[in-house]
């Protein structure tokens, strides 16, 4: 198996998920088999030099390209990865004990098939809001009751092994898509529309260590949006998928009347929310969160609006108020 760590200005954070992952590769019998392969998109921030002067039990290396983004990276990563699995972990995460061991062990059955789990804020430690953590446990808690990911919505490559050949096979990672929150829905769609199995094995966890703050939060859901644009237009039929036709609630529908379908005044609206959220964050850290629900939903309707000139797409978010 290869450990396929993506990274881009993060040196710290990746540094310290290698002394995790290199800690439980010490262990009598667990490293065999087993490199490590860190990816860099660009950083010059030392990162390069932090991971080759790492000691490692196994095969460490660091692999450095011009900064071609997210799929590119992982792409990359599938060409040069020696393992018959390639197990993806982002670079702000830091495993639970075993779950490299997790990893290996579930690819041990004969049946060809992608595992993933869950990536849950730390407990203690990580200075996160409240309503952000309460989103991740949602997300997490549903797939684990249902055991496997179904809709490509929920597909993540943060925490996911799979056989190197599949990854492959299904045309790897999409690199017209750029920014947050598309070539892991892409990808998914593909593997779910070939009815190769997503187990989700909630006991696989990853501490995300997420330092993001409601600011960030809000601007990776904008980024979000665009990117549904662009896979509406790769894929047509997940429309319905990843903006089912829905019913907003009185402010959204305010923005929407106030926007005049301009795409800046949706993004005038979006910022709006987002600093009320913010003050919200401050005040009540670990209650509330009503202005984060609001402003990362408008954030999403503004970077959808962005790239749909006809307004079809934005139209579904308030087709059931109609």
């Amino acid at each position: 198996m290869t450990v396929v760590v993506p990274t881009y200005r993060r040196r710290d954070a990746v540094v310290r998920l290698l002394r995790a992952l290199i800690e439980e590769l010490r262990k009598e019998g667990v490293g065999e088999g087993v490199d490590l392969l860190v990816m860099v998109d660009g950083s010059r921030d030392g990162t390069l030099e932090a991971v080759e002067a790492l000691e490692s039990p196994v095969s460490l290396r660091a692999v450095f390209h011009e900064n071609a983004g997210r799929a590119a990276t992982r792409n990359r990563g599938l060409e040069v990865a020696q393992g018959e699995i390639v197990w993806f972990v982002d670079d702000d995460m830091v495993p639970t004990d075993g779950l490299l061991e997790r990893h290996r062990r579930f690819h041990a059955s004969p049946e060809v098939r992608f595992m993933m789990g869950p990536c849950l804020h730390p407990p203690d430690g990580a200075e996160i809001t409240g309503p952000i953590r309460e989103y991740a446990e949602r997300w997490f808690g549903a797939l684990a009751e249902a055991g496997e990911v179904t809709k490509a919505f929920d597909f993540s490559v943060a925490n996911t092994s799979g056989p190197r050949s599949l990854w492959i096979d299904v045309g790897g990672f999409d690199e017209r898509l750029s920014g947050w929150g598309g070539e892991d829905y892409e990808i998914g769609l593909r593997i779910i529309d070939r009815g190769v199995p997503v187990v989700f094995d909630p006991e696989a966890i990853a501490w995300h260590h997420q330092l993001r703050t409601v600011r960030e939060f809000c601007a990776d859901r904008y980024e979000q949006g665009r990117n549904f644009v662009r896979i509406a237009r790769l894929h047509p039929d997940s429309v319905e998928e990843m903006i089912p036709e829905m019913r907003s609630g009185r402010a959204l529908r305010l923005l929407h009347r106030l926007s005049g379908g301009q795409p800046r005044r949706y993004a005038a609206g979006a910022k709006a929310l987002t600093l009320g959220a913010e003050a919200e964050a401050r005040i009540a850290r670990d209650r509330g969160g009503r202005l984060l629900d609001l402003a990362q939903m408008a954030s999403q309707i503004a970077g959808v609006a962005e790239l749909d000139p006809d307004g079809s797409l934005v139209e579904r978010y308030f087709a059931g108020n109609n």
